[in-house]
């Protein structure tokens, strides 16, 4: 699927460990048994049976899909490969893990689909809305420079309205 190579990327970043620039961030990235990643990919058999007859987030294909793509990687990469990808970080764990990361946390950044830290996190609850949420920013895709210097195009993370500080949306952590 979409997410496939942003989970990739991070198992790779994980593999880097502290050369990576992307360690802080995916230090503080929740783990499986957190309950900052509450994604039905990492639920229990029964939790993920109970919820089966939804029609708006099919989890089973869903883990059907990861489960093949980690198949055809395992025997074409991975296990080809184990000193580029050690087991302790590219298992099935890890990658289903990847994938919860990349579902909770990735938003488009134009055509992309990306991770693009604090941007997941300005996602809040709609007051009277059950289950609905909103976005307290907009990632905006802007590209300077050209004539007499570099082409660069960038990302930002753009309020659309105020949010305190701590509240939902807001603060190193959002809410």
């Amino acid at each position: 699927g979409e997410h496939a190579p942003i989970a990739l990327a991070l198992l790779h970043e994980c593999f880097l460990a502290d050369a990576s620039p992307w360690d802080g961030y995916i230090a503080a990235l929740p783990k499986a048994a957190d309950a900052g990643l509450d994604v039905p990919l990492l639920w229990s058999q029964e939790e993920r049976e109970a919820f089966a007859s939804s029609t708006t987030y099919p989890v089973r294909e869903l883990l059907d899909d990861i489960a093949a793509d980690y198949a055809w990687l395992e025997a074409n990469a991975f296990s080809q490969a184990p000193d580029l990808f050690p087991a302790s970080i590219f298992s099935y764990e890890r990658y289903l893990w990847a994938h919860a990361v990349a579902l909770a946390k990735a938003v488009r950044v134009g055509e992309t689909l990306a991770i693009m830290p604090g941007a997941a996190e300005t996602r809040r609850e709609v007051p009277g809305g059950v289950g609905a949420s909103a976005s307290a920013a907009e990632v905006q895709v802007r590209t300077s420079g050209g004539l007499f210097s570099k082409k660069e195009t960038m990302a930002l993370l753009v309020a659309t309205c105020d949010v305190e500080a701590g509240g939902p949306g807001g603060g190193a952590t959002g809410g």
